[in-house]
């Protein structure tokens, strides 16, 4: 290694020195660096680490195991910074018997050496305590701007312009000269913005790989920049499924290699690192960018990022398991009659034309987005990710929501089979258990499995003199549900759907087997348990399933009111069709829903 020799407090003359060695090396300097894309320690800064520790600079740390490990990822603390441009200047002399002017560096720490020679060539200052101390706090992490001033000083403050090339460092941020001298010299190229701007970042810490590229490219006296850097384009329709196509321009000198990748939000998306994306449906009302990478032996590579499209959040027709639909997002049916919309306020309604057919009654929720999930459920999430709603469950291999041009909306497996439809879901009008007109206390969903809690209670408030008479839902055919020599009543609603009527007193049994209409007297409430379980006071336990499937009371319309879970057993609330609460349910039943059917 050639010597850097100190001749002033600012006067350092560095040797620049050009390193001919491979990035392959990396990997057989430390165990977490490879130049292989493919490997899970890649980094882009490989050859630069194995320069690092080619030249002496750092010796990373020893594992135990027989290998050095140099945690490209880390921030550097300013101590290491220390370190890192000690031996860079060739480990110079210091005076042995100059006190280190800062007071949290003792004597006898681990850079104490470096941390005297940084300060007495004027490299660093530290921080003025207001009490005639002054401190270098060794251990924090350096930012980038700090880590533009020690570079700038270390070649001696020369005089540059105040241009920093960065829209986030202006003339009055501090180390502005010495961000935009970096810049200059070719030292780092910053972070790129859409439509071609640039940012430095200069309040972030700097990671050890990062360090090691700053570094290398400093020894070699900067690296020259491409002097034509254009924005990139998009063409193309900026809707899910359609092609969009990034056009690089021309740049100059012309790059040896030009990369893209594709963002949504700013975001890397997965896999999009062609010329040409197709948006999915997890890009619609998204603003989507393209970054262009070129790159040229021996030059700064250059980053310039497109300006952004918004993705429609028109879908087409359907969606696949594991998909979403964000607020404001629609499906249409292929000839154009039907859509589907996931609105703003979290209902979602099927509508013909501006009239609508079908809607969830979940308004209330906004910004909710619903997905699709591998089984056939839908659900409606609220944005702290809560349940707002959820369909009647089905099972079906990789499902599909789909709007027909019948204006049906439907999940459906490969298979064709229908796993639940709006039409069947709107088909029966269910009232509430107890006779029009009364007033009874109501509960909040709970049940068996978390995701399936499709029971409700209801029951007269004590001392009230509210009828006790338990009444049927909906018209259908009166059934019998076993538990051994005990059971209770249910009803086939038809469709595929059943209410069941549970703790009853005075069971109607010969009413099995025949079909009743909304509103038949049942039995009365009470506290039986036919088939196990508790009761606390006299009601009717509530379930409803379909397709013998729990269905979750969770923006559940019932008697003309709706149900929803708050997230836990017995804990939710109830609404109006409108969406005004009307009672609340913290852990039991409370008064009071009247019956309007």
């Amino acid at each position: 290694m050639r010597k850097r020799v100190i001749t002033g407090a600012f006067a350092i003359v560095a040797a620049m020195m050009v390193w001919t060695g491979s990035a392959a090396n990396a990997a057989a300097s430390f165990a977490d660096v490879s130049a292989d894309r493919a490997s899970p320690a890649y980094s882009e800064f490989a050859a630069e680490i194995s320069w690092l520790a080619g030249e002496g600079i750092s010796t990373g740390w020893d594992s135990g195991d027989g290998v050095r490990r140099f945690r490209p990822w880390q921030p550097i603390t300013r101590d290491a910074m220390a370190a890192f441009l000690y031996r860079y200047a060739g480990s110079p002399e210091v005076d042995e018997l100059a006190a280190v002017p800062f007071s949290d560096v003792p004597d006898d720490s681990e850079f104490t050496h470096e941390i005297a020679w940084l300060a007495s060539t004027g490299i660093s200052t530290g921080w003025e305590m207001g009490d005639g101390s002054r401190q270098f706090r060794p251990w924090d992490p350096i930012t980038r701007d700090a880590m533009a001033a020690f570079l700038y000083r270390y070649a001696g403050s020369p005089h540059v312009g105040t241009d920093s090339g960065f829209v986030d460092v202006t003339a009055r941020t501090p180390f502005a000269t010495e961000i935009g001298w970096l810049h200059r010299l070719g030292v780092t190229a910053g972070y790129d913005l859409p439509g071609g701007l640039m940012e430095f970042h200069p309040w972030s810490f700097v990671t050890r790989d990062a360090m090691a590229a700053f570094l290398y490219r400093y020894a070699r006296g900067g690296m020259p920049q491409f002097s034509g850097t254009p924005t990139p384009t998009i063409t193309g329709e900026a809707a899910v499924g359609k092609a969009l196509k990034a056009a690089a321009g021309t740049w100059s000198p012309a790059p040896s290699t030009i990369e893209y990748q594709w963002l949504r939000r700013g975001t890397a998306i997965p896999g999009a690192t062609t010329a040409e994306y197709r948006p999915q449906v997890a890009d619609a009302g998204a603003p989507i960018t393209v970054r262009v990478t070129a790159s040229r032996d021996g030059y700064l590579r250059a980053v310039r990022q497109s300006a952004p499209l918004t993705v429609s959040l028109r879908l087409g027709s359907s969606i696949s398991a594991g998909e979403s639909m964000p607020a404001g997002a629609s499906l249409h049916s292929a000839d154009g009659r039907f859509s589907f919309t996931v609105e703003p306020g979290g209902d979602l309604v099927v509508a013909s034309g501006q009239e609508p057919i079908w809607r969830s009654h979940t308004g209330g929720n906004a910004g909710a987005a619903l997905r699709l999930s591998s089984t056939g459920i839908l659900s409606l999430l609220r944005t702290d990710g809560s349940l707002a709603w959820s369909s009647t469950p089905g099972t079906g291999l990789s499902p599909r929501l789909l709007l027909r041009d019948d204006g049906d909306l439907v999940v459906v497996a490969t298979s064709g089979v229908t796993l639940w439809s709006a039409s069947d879901q709107g088909s029966v009008v269910f009232g509430l258990p107890f006779e029009k007109g009364q007033r009874w206390q109501a509960g909040a969903a709970h049940g068996g499995a978390n995701d399936a809690w499709n029971a409700l209670d209801f029951g007269p408030r004590p001392g009230t003199g509210a009828s006790t008479r338990v009444v049927s839902i909906a018209a259908g055919t009166v059934r019998w549900n076993s538990c051994g020599a005990n059971g209770y009543l249910v009803i086939d609603h038809g469709g595929g759907w059943t209410s069941g009527y549970y703790h009853l007193i005075n069971q109607q049994t010969q009413l099995i087997g025949h079909r009743v209409e909304a509103g038949t007297y049942l039995g009365d409430v009470g506290r039986t348990l036919p088939c196990g379980g508790g009761a606390n006071f006299d009601h009717v336990h509530l379930t409803i399933t379909y397709r013998g499937q729990p269905v979750h009371m969770n923006g559940f319309m019932i008697g003309g009111y709706i149900a929803y879970s708050s997230g836990q057993l017995y804990n939710g609330y109830w609404s109006d069709a409108d969406g005004r609460r009307l009672l609340t349910a913290p852990g039991g039943a409370r008064c009071c829903l009247t019956s309007q059917f």
